[in-house]
Protein backbone atom coordinates (compact mmCIF):
# COMPACT_ATOMS: atom_id res chain seq x y z
CA UNK A 1 0.00 0.00 0.00
CA UNK A 2 1.23 3.50 -0.75
CA UNK A 3 1.54 6.83 0.77
CA UNK A 4 -1.72 8.01 -1.51
CA UNK A 5 -3.81 4.65 -0.54
CA UNK A 6 -3.41 5.52 3.27
CA UNK A 7 -4.25 9.21 2.87
CA UNK A 8 -7.50 7.54 0.98
CA UNK A 9 -8.63 5.81 4.22
CA UNK A 10 -7.47 8.82 6.40
CA UNK A 11 -9.98 10.89 4.32
CA UNK A 12 -12.41 8.44 3.98
CA UNK A 13 -12.53 8.23 8.05
CA UNK A 14 -12.58 11.91 8.06
CA UNK A 15 -15.46 12.54 6.02
CA UNK A 16 -17.31 10.13 8.00
CA UNK A 17 -16.54 12.25 11.39
CA UNK A 18 -16.36 15.57 9.95
CA UNK A 19 -19.84 17.43 10.96
CA UNK A 20 -21.68 18.19 7.86
CA UNK A 21 -22.48 22.23 8.24
CA UNK A 22 -18.94 23.05 8.60
CA UNK A 23 -17.39 24.48 5.01
CA UNK A 24 -13.73 25.39 6.01
CA UNK A 25 -11.48 25.18 9.24
CA UNK A 26 -12.15 22.15 10.61
CA UNK A 27 -9.38 19.89 11.13
CA UNK A 28 -8.00 16.62 12.85
CA UNK A 29 -4.86 14.44 12.63
CA UNK A 30 -5.55 10.79 11.95
CA UNK A 31 -3.15 7.70 11.64
CA UNK A 32 -3.77 4.88 10.11
CA UNK A 33 -2.02 1.53 9.31
CA UNK A 34 -4.01 1.02 5.99
CA UNK A 35 -7.07 -0.34 7.45
CA UNK A 36 -7.89 1.28 11.35
CA UNK A 37 -8.14 4.72 11.77
CA UNK A 38 -7.38 6.66 14.73
CA UNK A 39 -7.87 10.78 15.33
CA UNK A 40 -4.52 11.28 17.80
CA UNK A 41 -2.46 14.86 18.68
CA UNK A 42 0.14 16.61 16.48
CA UNK A 43 2.88 15.12 18.69
CA UNK A 44 1.72 11.28 17.96
CA UNK A 45 4.85 9.14 16.99
CA UNK A 46 3.59 6.84 14.43
CA UNK A 47 4.86 3.20 14.57
CA UNK A 48 6.20 1.23 11.80
CA UNK A 49 3.40 0.73 9.31
CA UNK A 50 1.60 3.76 10.42
CA UNK A 51 1.28 7.42 8.51
CA UNK A 52 -0.36 10.64 10.59
CA UNK A 53 -2.24 12.70 8.08
CA UNK A 54 -3.54 16.25 8.81
CA UNK A 55 -7.01 16.49 7.73
CA UNK A 56 -9.11 19.44 7.20
CA UNK A 57 -11.44 21.08 5.31
CA UNK A 58 -11.03 24.00 2.72
CA UNK A 59 -13.28 25.75 0.87
CA UNK A 60 -15.99 22.89 1.78
CA UNK A 61 -13.67 20.49 0.36
CA UNK A 62 -12.05 17.93 2.73
CA UNK A 63 -8.30 16.79 1.89
CA UNK A 64 -5.67 15.10 3.77
CA UNK A 65 -1.67 16.16 3.78
CA UNK A 66 1.05 13.70 4.69
CA UNK A 67 2.27 14.65 8.37
CA UNK A 68 4.37 12.20 9.85
CA UNK A 69 5.28 8.39 9.26
CA UNK A 70 6.64 5.58 11.04
CA UNK A 71 9.83 4.71 10.54
CA UNK A 72 11.94 1.29 11.01
CA UNK A 73 13.88 1.34 13.53
CA UNK A 74 17.27 -0.48 12.64
CA UNK A 75 19.34 -1.90 14.79
CA UNK A 76 23.18 -0.64 15.45
CA UNK A 77 25.72 -3.30 14.92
Amino acid sequence: MNALQFAQVAKDHFEAIAPKNIAHGWEKFITTDGVNCLIVRSDYRPRPGEIVFHCSIKNGIPCAELYRTGKTETAAA
